[in-house]
């Protein structure tokens, strides 16, 4: 994880270590939203699988992958802004065994893919997303600015990161996944302490 502020990038904190073949999932969120532009990291080709915005624009959470055999033994990862924001953190995960990439959703207080204006602020999401595969690993991400975030549905929540110092300026970003057994429809849901301007993905 790691996190930045008053400017149009984040790293992680520390060097991740390169693993052929492996896949690498990059979460990335900011206060107020900024598109992600660009990953970097390990000599790796990073590319965006979906980038959602907040129903008022105050956050967002954009999901960057990339896989293959790694040009570095071990490096920092960025992620790129379109802009300088208050705040923004960034949290990678690693995953082995990794078949295929299967489907993709996104959703904030407008619905699915939701438009970036108009939300009114809620205290819960809930999207669905089909897999088609038996034993199907979903991994999320959630935007959540300044309020505490519990997970539902069976989902464990991995990390959970935030910068900035007032209920105001918070960007943060938690990752969830769990295994499902049987193809077929997924509820990606979770509550929160308080209504907010959220924004979730997921893979």
């Amino acid at each position: 994880t790691g996190a930045s502020s008053a400017t149009a990038s984040v790293s992680t904190n520390t060097a991740l270590a390169a693993a052929d073949g492996h896949i690498y999932l990059a979460s990335v969120s900011s206060k107020s939203f900024r598109t992600v532009s660009a990953v970097n990291g390990l000599g790796l080709v990073w590319t965006e699988l979906r980038g959602q915005c907040g129903g008022r624009n105050q956050t967002g959470v954009s999901i960057w992958k990339a896989t293959g055999t790694p040009s570095a033994s071990s490096s920092v990862v960025t992620a790129v802004l379109s802009g300088s924001v208050s705040n923004a953190v960034i949290a990678v995960a690693r995953y082995s065994g990794v078949g295929s990439l299967g489907s993709l959703a996104s959703a904030n207080t407008n619905g699915t893919s939701g438009a970036c204006a108009g939300g009114l602020d809620t205290s819960s999401y809930s999207m669905n997303l089909t897999t088609s595969a038996a034993n199907s690993f979903v991994h999320a991400a959630v935007a959540k600015r300044a309020v505490s975030h519990t997970a539902g549905g069976g989902f464990v929540q991995q990390v959970l990161v935030s910068q900035g110092s007032s209920s105001s300026d918070i960007a943060s970003v938690v990752v969830l996944d769990q295994v499902i057994g049987s193809p077929g429809v997924v509820g990606v849901a979770g509550s929160f302490s308080g209504n907010v301007d959220w924004a979730v993905t997921a893979v």
